[in-house]
């Protein structure tokens, strides 16, 4: 809490790099803490210093259930940086394409990011020369204090036609039960995502409409 402002952003930086990892896989080896460790040391003595007290931190953070660990990580790093200070698409979005269709990793990426999301897209797409003319994509838009605001664009989808039907309810249901924001829309044939990625300020009123909170 004391730290110069500075010295504050690097420090959270590092946590968050230290977070992902841990919640995507679990946990984080000795070995990978030092590489992220690296990547931040300087000749800034006063710097190195923080870096090296925050990781025996993390090195002595221990708890058995790993539920109640992500639980109890999100309450600590509210402790250290204000709630962010979100002004809906008043900032573009800097668009990163996730090559996953995997539904599990949207939603470990939902709960790294879960204090910074603003929203989700959720759009049927539809193709008339293919098989599998059905797909459904989520596009997470991120944004804080401490970084450039982000859309995580799952351009080729989590659930398609009926095969994987069912991905597209239970993408509802987990956004509903965790209260994150969406909006669930039928793009016209052919049109993709990926055709309104820099400009998506187009969903704004759709989110507007539905919340009237945001």
């Amino acid at each position: 809490m004391d730290l110069p402002e500075a010295l504050n952003e690097i420090a959270i930086d590092f946590i968050h790099e230290v977070l992902e990892i841990a919640n995507i896989n679990s946990y984080i080896t000795e070995q990978e803490l030092l590489e992220i460790q690296e990547g931040y040391f300087s000749s800034n003595n006063v710097l190195n210093s923080v870096l090296n007290r925050v990781k025996e931190v993390v090195v002595n953070y221990t708890v058995s259930n790993k539920d109640e660990q992500s639980g109890t990580l999100k309450k600590e790093l509210a402790k250290y940086y204000e709630p962010k200070k979100w002004v809906a698409f008043s900032k573009k979005y800097q668009y990163i394409e996730l090559e996953t269709t995997e539904i599990g990793i949207l939603y470990q990426l939902l709960e790294i990011y879960y204090e910074s999301v603003d929203g989700v897209i959720i759009c049927k797409e539809t193709k008339e020369d293919s098989f599998y003319n059905t797909s459904y994509t989520a596009t997470i838009l991120i944004s804080n204090n401490y970084m450039k605001p982000l859309a995580l664009v799952n351009k080729r989808g989590f659930a398609w036609n009926f095969e994987e039907f069912r991905r597209y309810g239970e993408m509802l249901k987990y956004l509903e039960d965790r209260q994150i924001k969406y909006i669930d829309i039928e793009l016209p044939a052919k049109e993709t995502i990926m055709d309104y990625i820099n400009n998506l300020e187009v969903f704004y009123d759709r989110f507007k409409d539905k919340y009237k909170d945001y």
